[in-house]
């Protein structure tokens, strides 16, 4: 399944069921999202796990930003620097956002570039000691930069899942921010999963 602010057609034609939700993540696009990982669910498509894709190597506590693109470029660097991505995955990371901004709940944003051009798959994650400004009306302080090889696309359902639960428990998130290490945090992550 792919979850998307872009329109279906974006995607041709396509085996992999597509759900179109509006940038700021709306109740209906939660209900949306819930009744096709259902459906998921019950086809048995989940093959690999999503923390699969988390590395320790691509956590990052206590960094200090001014600007969401400063921490995007900083991030995108050190995905470069170990063979994750290609050297355009931040520029169109910016694309992806200037079309629309990749925010879920109060304080959680999850972008990602305007096209599946990752590598190797890695879900990055920055904890911030304080929030940064992600959009005109939001401020972010925990980011899950996704950057993803077009093969394993299919694998993110698990992932939306987690972020919609996190969308609807955000004392849920407010644990994560307190974090300090990745098993720590990979176990916050693991119990916003099966809410």
């Amino acid at each position: 399944m792919i979850i998307t602010t872009a329109p279906k057609i974006f995607f041709g034609e396509s085996n992999i069921p597509i759900i179109t939700i509006s940038p700021t993540l709306s109740s209906e696009d939660v209900t949306k999202i819930m009744k096709g990982m259902k459906e998921v669910k019950e086809k048995g498509n989940r093959s690999n796990t999503i923390f699969d894709y988390f590395k320790p190597e691509m956590t990052f506590y206590g960094l200090k930003f001014n600007t969401k693109e400063e921490l995007l470029k900083y991030m995108s660097d050190e995905l470069l620097k170990e063979g994750y991505v290609p050297e355009y995955f931040f520029d169109k990371t910016l694309k992806r956002e200037q079309l629309a901004p990749s925010i879920f709940g109060k304080m959680a944003a999850m972008p990602h570039p305007i096209d599946a051009c990752a590598i190797k798959s890695v879900i990055s994650i920055a904890i911030l000691d304080h929030p940064v400004r992600w959009d005109d009306e939001h401020n972010v302080q925990v980011i899950f930069l996704l950057a993803m090889r077009k093969s394993d696309i299919q694998t993110l359902n698990q992932f939306f899942e987690i972020t919609v639960n996190l969308t609807n428990n955000p004392q849920l998130l407010h644990t994560i921010l307190e974090t300090k290490t990745f098993d720590d945090t990979m176990m916050k992550l693991k119990s916003a999963e099966h809410l």
